[in-house]
């Protein structure tokens, strides 16, 4: 979805970029964003519901939702630890690096 949504919310990068590539006056990059996420919905779903693929016994959904959460409490814990180390986490993505 943040391909979908990219043009809209960082609208000076995307006008700049190679990327902005428009089909009958449709952004790409928002259409595939769009298809990209229902397919990997329809594909969570498939996962999460049938028993076919062996994903949704107990352990497999304790470890899917841990993989979050702890990758959520990480995030947040290294995002204070740098905030305490005088660094302005905010301003280091507002711009991409010279490549």
């Amino acid at each position: 979805m943040a391909a979908a949504f990219f043009r809209f919310t960082k609208r000076e990068v995307y006008e700049a970029s190679l990327a902005r590539i428009e089909e009958k006056g449709l952004p790409v990059m928002t259409i595939t964003g769009i298809l990209g996420s229902i397919d990997l919905g329809y594909i969570t779903y498939r996962v999460v519901v049938a028993a076919d693929y062996g994903a949704n016994s107990p352990i497999s959904m304790a470890m899917f939702v841990g993989v979050f959460v702890i990758g959520a409490i990480w995030y947040f814990v290294a995002r204070a630890v740098r905030k305490s180390q005088g660094v302005n986490m905010d301003a280091r993505f507002e711009e991409i690096p010279v490549e």
